[in-house]
Order: structure tokens, then sequence, then C-alpha cells
């Protein structure tokens, strides 16, 4: 992931992950964690509320295009 005009992108998931197993796609823009804003987020703070043991379910909310995607 990154930073794009202040919001989190998606770089480009790893194939196989569980962001690619839930159909993330490049360009996809994080506008929430588990309901947290991420406008202003570091990339660092919105892995370490992504990322949790295995099993760990996360709420992302998604902009892609000009559609917003949970």
């Amino acid at each position: 992931i990154g930073i794009k005009d202040s919001h989190i992108v998606i770089i480009a998931p790893i194939d196989g992950s569980p962001a690619s197993l839930a159909g993330i796609f490049a360009n996809d823009v994080i506008l929430a964690i588990d309901g947290t804003d991420t406008t202003g987020m570091d990339v660092n703070t919105a892995v370490n509320k992504i990322r949790g043991d295995i099993g760990t379910k996360v709420k992302l909310s998604i902009q892609r295009g000009s559609n917003k995607i949970d």
C-alpha cells in the first residue's frame, strides 16, 4: 500500500494473499479500516490496523472509481 492525495491506496495486492482473495485490486483507495477514516493516516498505522493473526477479520471501505465497496 501507499499514499496518494492523503489517502491509503493499494499499489498491488500479492497473488494468493487475503487481500487478493477478497477481491482487492491495484488503485483501490482504502477509505476506512473497521470504520476508522484513513484520510491523512500514515502507511504504518494502516498496515498495523489491517494485519492480524490468521483468521482475523477486518472491514475495509474501498473506493474503486466511482463505486464505494465495504
